[in-house]
């Protein structure tokens, strides 16, 4: 029977004050690593490529060992069957499109016209042939991150690696690399990781996210799973939902949860102890004024930030505690919504979910409490 793609990677390594303690198994699938920069996630790429040695950990592809700390494997990069594309694709400015292609084939020892010709067939396979003889510096954003994934794949690696990939991108172009390569990378079914610190820019890539804090997974599932049940208030600010902290007993049918200060919230969710309560920014509705009605679920402060999200506008509201709405741009606009205005933010019961949350993650007070969404991605 043959052996299904496989990546298993047991890295333990000291960076400055960050310590990497990481477990990753990756199938024929693409796992999207999300977190702040300074959390490792590019240092956890350099040690999978062979271009950072960890101290600690094994790491093993389809069944190969690449690196072992104890039995002192440690297989050259340019033996590893890994494609890595960085965050600016890294292509050589002096050679054209092909040559930097065909580099990448030269660097795993393969002849020069054989590594000329197979760069020619991959660009007429990409649909880049036309981009042969360019240089980089005369390409787009989104050329540029082609011509490196291009690169990269051209190789027949075991593994792919990409280091924000779509970062640099703007939005209009960002889309449109963000489609091919989901095309792209559903074809190849190689053990795949994905870096970004945006979980925007991977919901359509992956098919699993672990979300990285200060060295750890602190949280691993689907996109969907991620969505629906955030961890902590860190993994909800990737979510980009509203994580709230308190603690909920059960009173007249409702469950009442005491948050930070004197702040009470209901929720139809039957759940008592300490709680994350979860809240949809598209299910918090914003007006001058508390408004008369079924929404139990008041928090009142001024605006800290407006953000265009295509047809919709997210509004970072600094209340007690921060919470992030979604309305519509005719709303935004009837309302004058601006930085600054005070308004009332205001859900109902039912749009207040409750997990179970461990006393010491995401505590009431702690910095990272409160809302998630816009602008709650750390830099």
């Amino acid at each position: 029977m043959e052996r299904q793609p496989s990546l298993e990677v047991e890295l333990g390594h000291r960076l400055g004050r960050l310590t990497l303690d990481v477990g990753l198994r990756v199938g024929a699938e693409t796992l999207a690593l999300v977190g702040p920069s300074g959390a490792g996630k590019s240092s956890i790429l350099r040690g999978i490529a062979g271009l950072l040695v960890p101290q600690r950990g094994r790491i093993v592809a389809d069944g190969r060992t690449l690196y072992d700390a104890e039995r002192r494997i440690d297989v050259p990069p340019n033996e590893r069957g890994v494609g890595l594309v960085f965050q600016d694709g890294a292509l050589f400015p002096h050679l054209s499109v092909a040559h930097n292609v065909a580099y990448g084939l030269r660097a795993r020892g393969v002849g020069r016209a054989d590594a000329a010709q197979r760069a020619t067939r991959a660009l007429e396979r990409f649909g880049l042939a036309h981009l042969a003889g360019a240089k980089p510096t005369s390409l787009s954003g989104g050329e540029r991150q082609r011509v490196a994934l291009l690169r990269a794949v051209a190789t027949d690696p075991r593994i792919l690696l990409l280091d924000e990939p779509l970062s640099s991108l703007d939005t209009a172009t960002k889309a449109d690399v963000s489609t091919e390569l989901a095309a792209r990378l559903g074809a190849l079914r190689l053990p795949t990781i994905l870096v970004s610190h945006d979980v925007g820019d991977v919901l359509g890539l992956a098919s699993r996210v672990a979300v990285l804090e200060q060295g750890h997974v602190i949280q691993e599932g689907t996109p969907a799973e991620l969505l629906a049940t955030p961890a902590s208030a860190f993994v909800a600010s990737f979510a980009g939902v509203n994580y709230i902290p308190g603690f909920a007993t059960r009173r007249d049918g409702l469950t009442v949860v005491a948050g930070e200060g004197q702040t009470t919230f209901f929720s139809t969710d039957s759940l008592e102890g300490p709680v994350g309560m979860i809240v949809y920014p598209w299910d918090v509705a914003i007006s001058a004024e508390r408004p008369e009605g079924s929404a139990l679920n008041a928090i009142a402060g001024p605006i800290s930030r407006v953000s265009p999200l295509g047809n919709r506008t997210r509004v970072a509201i600094t209340g007690s505690p921060p919470i992030v709405a979604e309305v519509t741009e005719e709303s935004a606009r009837r309302l004058r919504l601006s930085p600054g205005v005070v308004v009332v933010a205001s859900w109902k019961a039912t749009g207040t979910r409750l997990v179970p949350r461990s006393p010491g993650n995401g505590e009431l007070g702690s910095e990272r409490g409160g809302a998630a969404g816009v602008g709650a991605t750390p830099g």
